[in-house]
């Protein structure tokens, strides 16, 4: 099997955004290996197959992830929770992710967030909007691990040569509802409102 035979590992494919890209990757031809703590609600995309699996167990996340290419990393708690909530899925389970990464040689996308950053005054007038390399300034214990994961995946391309790459996702409707979602989505139909507000690339692009 050449590289670009191989699956794709998908964490929290049930969730909204992970149910349009794996009909998206499926629909482009794309073997899926999808997982989710909750089943998937919808039919299997074509050469996809779903398996549930905890993030926080690191064996689990080992076998899942044999023979893929890529770790589409979406799974996670996805709002602001008490810190007890966030730590198992949101850290340890973003370190299971890398280590299964590693051991594979795997690529990784991971879908960090603007509560990263959200604590930042919000630019008025004419200032100078936030640019890719401005300071973590998470607004939350959610922001928080986003910003602890684009650290992992740091250490990870300087430790280990992971190639990864952090999209700082806005929203993900299809349409806005709301002034906000005005300027934290985008048009594109691949990501139907989702907005990959920063992203910082290691080596090369994703496959």
């Amino acid at each position: 099997m050449t590289a670009s035979q191989k699956p794709v590992l998908l964490t929290g494919a049930s969730g909204n955004l992970g149910r349009m890209l794996a009909a998206e990757l499926s629909a482009r031809g794309h073997s899926l290996v999808l997982t989710d703590i909750k089943p998937f609600p919808d039919p299997l995309p074509e050469g996809a197959g779903f398996t549930t699996v905890d993030l926080g167990d690191g064996l689990a996340m080992m076998r899942i992830a044999e023979g893929c290419r890529a770790i589409l990393h979406f799974g996670g708690v996805s709002v602001d929770r008490p810190f007890e909530e966030v730590l198992d899925p949101n850290i340890r389970g973003l370190y299971h992710v890398y280590e299964a990464a590693r051991r594979e040689g795997a690529r990784v996308l991971f879908a960090s967030s603007n509560h990263s950053i959200g604590f930042h005054e919000r630019p008025s007038g004419n200032a100078a909007k936030l640019d890719a390399d401005c300071a973590f300034r998470p607004d939350s214990f959610y922001g928080l691990s986003k910003a602890y994961g684009e650290l992992m995946g740091r250490l990870y391309w300087d430790k280990h040569g992971v190639e990864n790459l952090n999209v700082r996702i806005g929203s993900c409707f299809p349409e806005p509802v709301d002034a906000r979602m005005l300027s934290t989505g985008s048009p594109s139909p691949t990501w139907r409102g989702s907005a990959p507000t920063s992203s910082r690339r290691r080596r090369s692009a994703m496959p």
